[in-house]
């Protein structure tokens, strides 16, 4: 559920102003509004340190991945990176700055190092040679000039001048022009005459990547204070969020303001500490056009569908409703469908079982998730007799759920049920106003669409019952979709009515996709069985069959998944959500609190 809000403000002397932002963010309850801008050296100075710890961190390596780790020294003999033992009595912020002066280090030496290679690419056909030597040849009035031509080409030159070929590419030669004046060339383009010999250009190539070898065993032997790396992300975003806290308050005549929204149900300790240091505290409720953020409370059962939530980023309005739940349902159902085959099910469902027993720290949401859609994909493909793109005979609990028309007719009926849901929603949230009546007559327009789209797909008859249905049901949603109080604003929507129907013709038949999609994984599995057939006709057939199979349905697998992702989120955050008329507007609610969770009242989003 949505867990109501109160617009709370808060004032305390100016004066007071460091301890007070100290003890909000001991209590971790209210999620600020600035009442100023936030802006000024402060802000951009604090979030220039969060950036730079944060950017750190990420190019530092886990100790468990250089742990031992060997690195060879030009003249061959070998150096160990840094063992975690050995880390220094460094700050956090002393590791950010020397990580920081490595890593830019590496960066300048990584270009220095293309812009090498560049020019040693540009130099390597002409041959090595001195460049310095041209200098010589010039004071005793011999000049030399570099020429480029086609492949067929050569360049004109006039009496007393030489011409040689130094080297070619792909597509040129380059050729060497001396005479005793300046040369008369034709048929050529010059070529800069290089600053340095290629063999120098070489030698410090070397040189930069062995520098650069250095500091990466360097940077490797920082991931044994990788710790103190992470410690240093959370106090610049500590330190960031207090500063930008101590900005957003109004300093008005010695008093100090500051504004938020509170849950409700943690409002009294708000106003305990309020009494405890002397604040002044006035809470109401947000009006509609206040920027109230979202707190999500979810039973145990539904809390895995968070995950989704969190992966595409998405947050339900504080005015609009939480379909949490319907949403787990539905997706669990959905991607049973889309993967299809109780095969991968065990696979997934041994995968998170391993995953729980090896990963100890994996966090408990994702883990239920996998472990519910993997328990019904591999419910579905015991119905369905699917096994790793097989289907024996007699292994389907539900044999018409192998046949297109049956499942098709499925996937028609969840559409009407699940977009049923949505209206039915509807009516409840707005009862007892006239408009639930509208929101019956989408109920009848949608499930006369699913006849339609069975007759048009599937041949079968249309009930002329429905046309009744659909006329009475378009009749309600004219009348009672718009307020009179509102229809002059509002008038739009009727204009719109006919779009409207036929979107929601085309909503019902886009749940086809999970009969599409499903279908092709299983074709998928059922073509790599028979290639890996075809070739299993001695030992190493067998060994390429193996690796045909393991090879395909890795690839049908990860395939599956994608298409749960495009699919089966779809249908729930655009199909239904649409009907509900829910549109992921919201603020997920943050409360001013330590970063690093060290505030029991702290709520997650």
């Amino acid at each position: 559920m949505i867990v109501p809000m109160r617009k709370t403000l808060l004032l305390c002397r100016e004066a007071d102003r460091p301890q007070a932002l100290e003890a909000l963010r001991d209590l971790g309850v209210i999620h600020l509004r600035p009442l100023e801008p936030l802006e000024g050296r402060d802000i951009e100075q604090a979030q220039h340190r969060l950036d730079l710890a944060q950017e750190t961190l990420e190019q530092i390596p886990r100790p468990e991945s250089v742990r031992g780790a060997r690195v060879v020294a030009p003249e061959g003999t070998v150096r160990l990176a840094i063992p975690d033992e050995a880390a220094g009595d460094r700050t956090p912020e002393e590791v950010v700055a020397v990580a920081s002066q490595l890593l830019g280090r590496k960066g300048e030496l990584s270009d220095v190092a293309e812009a090498l290679e560049t020019e040693i690419q540009r130099l390597a056909p002409l041959g090595s040679f001195d460049p310095s030597a041209r200098a010589e040849l010039a004071e005793q009035g011999i000049h030399l000039s570099l020429w480029r031509t086609g492949l067929d080409g050569r360049p004109e030159v006039g009496e007393g001048t030489a011409v040689s070929e130094v080297g070619r590419d792909r597509s040129n030669q380059f050729w060497l022009v001396a005479g005793t004046g300046t040369p008369e060339v034709t048929d050529a383009d010059p070529v800069a005459w290089p600053e340095r010999s290629l063999d120098a250009l070489r030698a410090e190539l070397d040189a930069n990547r062995e520098q650069q070898r250095e500091i990466q065993a360097q940077i490797e032997g920082l991931a044994a204070e990788r710790e103190k790396l992470v410690a240093a992300v959370v106090r610049a975003e500590d330190d960031l969020r207090m500063i930008e806290a101590r900005a957003g308050m109004m300093v008005e005549d010695g008093v100090a303001g500051l504004s938020g929204f509170c849950p409700q149900d943690r409002l009294d300790q708000v106003h305990a500490a309020a009494g405890q240091h002397g604040w002044a505290v006035v809470d109401q409720e947000p009006r509609d056009c206040d920027p109230v953020p979202t707190l999500l409370r979810m039973p145990a059962w539904v809390k895995p569908i968070q995950v989704v939530l969190d992966f595409i980023n998405v947050t339900p309005g504080y005015r609009e409703v939480d379909i949490s739940a319907s949403f787990l349902v539905f997706l669990t159902l959905f991607f049973a469908m889309i993967v299809g085959d109780g095969g991968y099910g065990l696979l997934f469902l041994g995968g998170a079982l391993l995953a729980r027993a090896k990963f100890p720290a994996m966090p408990k949401p994702l883990l239920r998730l996998l472990l519910i859609c993997s328990t019904a994909t591999l419910a579905w493909g015991a119905l369905t007799g699917t096994w790793f793109g097989l289907q024996p005979e007699g292994w389907a609990l539900i044999p018409p759920l192998r046949e297109e028309e049956p499942v098709m007719f499925l996937c028609f009926l969840l559409g009407s049920i699940h977009l049923t849901l949505a209206h039915a929603w509807n009516a409840l949230r707005l009862w007892p106003d006239r408009r639930v009546l509208a929101q019956v007559g989408w109920i009848l327009t949608t499930w006369t669409m699913f006849f339609v789209a069975r007759t048009m797909v599937l041949g079968r008859p249309f009930p002329s019952i429905m046309l009744g249905a659909l006329g009475l049901g378009v009749v309600l949603v004219v009348v009672f979709m718009t307020p009179k109080a509102k229809l002059k604003d509002e008038w739009y929507n009727h204009v719109m009515l006919p779009l409207n129907l036929i979107s929601n013709f085309v909503d019902v038949v886009s749940y086809v996709r999970l009969f599409a999609v499903g279908m092709a994984t299983v074709a998928m599995a059922g073509a790599f069985n028979q290639m890996a057939a075809g070739m299993a006709g001695s030992l190493l057939g067998a060994v390429g069959a193996l690796f045909v199979l393991l090879i395909g349905h890795g690839l049908n697998i990860a395939l599956a998944t994608m298409g749960v992702l495009v699919h089966g989120i779809r249908l729930n955050t655009l199909e239904f959500s649409g009907h509900l008329g829910l549109e992921w507007s919201g603020v997920r609610y943050r409360p001013f609190a330590r970063v690093n969770g060290a505030s029991p009242n702290s709520q997650p989003a």
